[in-house]
């Protein structure tokens, strides 16, 4: 959102596409190098951790403190290319979604949903969101997968990117590279509605206050 205004504020045009592509691509890029990677890495191994015979972290900063001290610190960064994708293509497939349903519900992408009355209105608002959310999981679940790969326990499995695709297709084939997209797909769609909703509603009470 950050990028997306900064670049409507230097002659872009709100819910114009080019502008909402590359406000995500920024967005996605600076949050999957200074926040994602690390956390997404810490959430994979912790998870296949605890699911191994033998867990080894105590908690989370134990886990932090044991892999930095065993890999160095780009142990908690590794998929780091992967994430960037990731990250970016999520943001760059939501934002033009997203305004672009917004501007066939309104007419415009500066109203708020609840000029369609509270009830509609907002069924409108989760409902566009969601959809949001849902293109971003079809158009890079592969990416999600590989990313996923490349940070858990196997990851010494892959000595690049490209390897750890072309394991993928040989042992699952195009079916693997959209696996657990369905568990996903509720997840993220939830979430995204739940963001654009309250984005929406925190910048109508701040115009409301300070009008």
């Amino acid at each position: 959102f950050f990028f997306f205004k900064l670049l409507d504020k230097v002659g872009g045009t709100v819910g114009h596409v080019p502008i909402n592509i590359i406000a995500g691509f920024c967005g996605g890029f600076t949050e999957a190098l200074l926040v994602t990677t690390a956390q997404e890495t810490m959430k994979v191994r912790l998870i296949h951790d605890r699911l191994s015979d033998n867990p080894r972290f105590r908690n989370t900063f134990h886990g932090i403190s044991t892999i930095v001290k065993e890999q160095g610190v780009s142990g908690i960064y590794k998929g780091l290319v992967p994430t960037i994708f990731k990250q970016s293509t999520n943001q760059m497939i939501r934002f033009p979604v997203y305004y672009y349903l917004k501007r066939l519900v309104l007419g415009n992408v500066t109203d708020d949903f609840s000029v369609n009355g509270p009830v509609k209105g907002n069924l409108q608002a989760m409902v566009v969101g969601g959809t949001a959310g849902a293109a971003s999981v079809l158009g890079n679940t592969p990416i999600d997968v590989i990313k996923t790969k490349m940070q858990g326990f196997q990851s010494q499995r892959y000595t690049s990117v490209m390897h750890c695709v072309t394991t993928t297709w040989a042992e699952d084939g195009f079916r693997g590279f959209y696996k657990g997209m369905g568990a996903r797909m509720g997840r993220v769609s939830a979430d995204v509605a739940l963001t654009f909703f309250f984005v929406e509603k925190i910048k109508k009470i701040i115009k409301t206050t300070f009008a």
